[in-house]
C-alpha cells in the first residue's frame, strides 16, 4: 500500500482477520460482500448468519461519500441488513446490487431509483445503470462460469463487474477479461480448476462450507454423461464444531457420489487428535446412507487425490476438494505428470 505506483489493490478482508485484528486500511472506494452462509460460528462471539453478516459489513465503514458499496440481492441476510446500515453508520451508502436475474425485484427497484445492478438477461451478463446498460458478454462464453453451470462464479463475475466499473474501469475491458480469465488452470489457482485426463473430468477447488460445496458439486454434476460416476474428496479443518462437520457431509451424501475418499489434513488438525475428523465425516456419510463400500480412506491430500484417480474410467468426474496449499501442490504435480502420460501414450 505504500508503493507509490500502485494504482488499485483488491483485498481480502475475511471474517477472521477482521474480529480478531480489525481491517488494516482506513478507506476504500469500492467494498463488496459477496454472499452470507453458515461457516466458522462459534468463533469470537459469531453464532448465526446475522452476526456473520454484521462481521463481514463492517467494510462499509471504510467508504467515503463517493464510495460504492456491492451486495448479493439474492441473500436475504444481506438485503435486510442493508436496511439496517444507516443506524449502523449514520449515513446510507450507494449501493450496487447483483443477483443472478438482472431483472430481480430488488434490482428493477433500485435502477428505477438511479442505482447501479448487474446480473443475466438472456443469457448475457449485463450491467446496468444511470440510463446505461453494458453487455459483458454471453454467460456460455464465460470460461469461470463453465457453460453457465457455475452459478456462484457468474454471482462473482456480477459483483465483479460492479467494482471495476466504480473504479474506473471501461466496460469493454471487462468484458475482454471475463471471455478469457479462468481459461487456463493458473489464473484462479485452486479455485475451480479443471482437466481432463483421458477422458477424466478433474476439478479441483477448496471449497469447505455447506454452500461452497453445492455450488462446486452442483457444477461436477452437470458435468456427468450418462454412465458415469462421481468421485469425491472430503476433509475439514478441526476448528469446525461436530455439527458442522456433520453438514458438510450430508451435503456430500445427498449427491450420491459412487467414491469418496475421506482425507486427513494434517496442516489442519487445528485442536484435533490425528484421525479424529476422518473417522467423524466416515460416520457422518454412513449416517447420511452412503454405503460403507462407497468410502476409502487416506492419510494424505494426495494419497487422496491418487485413489481417486486409479479408480476412476473415461468419462468420470473427480470433484478434488484440497485445502492446504502444501497438498494443492504435490496434487497439481501429480496431475500435471499424469496429464504428460496421457500425452505421450496417446
Amino acid at each position: 500500500m505504500r508503493e507509490p505506483r500502485t494504482e488499485a489493490a483488491v483485498l481480502e478482508t475475511a471474517r477472521g482477520g477482521i474480529l480478531r485484528r480489525g481491517i488494516a486500511v482506513s478507506r476504500a472506494d469500492v467494498a463488496v460482500v459477496t454472499n452470507i452462509s453458515s461457516d466458522h460460528f462459534g468463533e469470537y462471539g459469531i453464532d448465526d448468519l446475522a452476526g456473520l453478516a454484521d462481521a463481514k459489513l463492517t467494510v462499509a465503514a471504510l467508504l467515503d461519500a463517493g464510495g460504492l458499496l456491492v451486495l448479493n440481492a439474492d441473500d436475504a441476510t444481506l438485503g435486510s441488513k442493508a436496511g439496517q446500515l444507516p443506524q449502523r453508520l449514520r449515513v446510507m451508502p450507494r449501493l450496487g446490487w447483483f443477483a443472478l436475474d438482472a431483472d430481480a425485484a430488488p434490482l428493477r427497484t433500485h435502477r428505477e431509483r438511479g442505482g447501479a445492478t448487474a446480473g443475466v438477461r438472456d443469457g448475457h451478463l449485463v450491467v446496468e445503470g444511470a440510463g446505461r446498460q453494458d453487455d459483458l458478454g454471453p454467460v456460455s462464453a464465460l470460461p469461470l462460469a463453465i457453460g453457465g453451470s457455475a452459478r456462484y462464479n457468474i454471482a462473482n463475475l456480477a459483483a465483479a463487474a460492479l467494482a471495476a466499473l466504480a473504479l474506473g474501469i471501461p466496460a469493454p475491458t471487462i468484458a475482454g477479461v471475463y471471455a478469457r480469465f479462468g481459461s487456463q488452470p493458473g489464473d484462479n489457482p485452486g479455485r475451480m480448476m479443471r482437466f481432463n485426463l483421458g477422458g477424466v473430468e478433474v476439478l479441483m477447488d477448496y471449497a469447505h462450507n455447506p454452500d461452497g460445496l453445492r455450488g462446486f458439486l452442483g457444477v461436477a454434476t452437470q458435468l456427468r454423461r450418462p454412465g458415469s460416476r462421481l468421485a469425491v474428496l472430503l476433509g475439514h479443518a478441526g476448528n469446525r464444531r461436530d455439527a458442522d462437520i456433520e453438514q458438510v457431509s450430508q451435503v456430500v451424501a445427498g449427491f450420491r457420489p459412487e467414491l469418496v475418499v475421506v482425507k486427513e489434513i494434517a496442516s489442519h488438525l487445528r485442536g484435533r487428535e490425528p484421525g479424529e475428523l476422518p473417522r467423524l465425516i466416515r460416520a457422518a456419510l454412513l449416517r447420511a446412507g452412503l454405503p460403507a463400500q462407497a468410502i476409502e480412506m487416506r492419510e494424505t491430500e494426495l494419497d487422496a487425490a491418487r485413489c481417486a484417480l486409479d479408480w476412476a474410467h473415461p468419462g468420470d468426474v473427480l470433484g478434488l476438494l484440497v485445502h492446504s496449499p502444501a497438498g494443492r501442490s504435490a496434487v497439481l504435480a501429480m496431475l500435471e505428470s499424469r496429464a504428460r502420460g496421457s500425452a505421450s501414450g496417446a
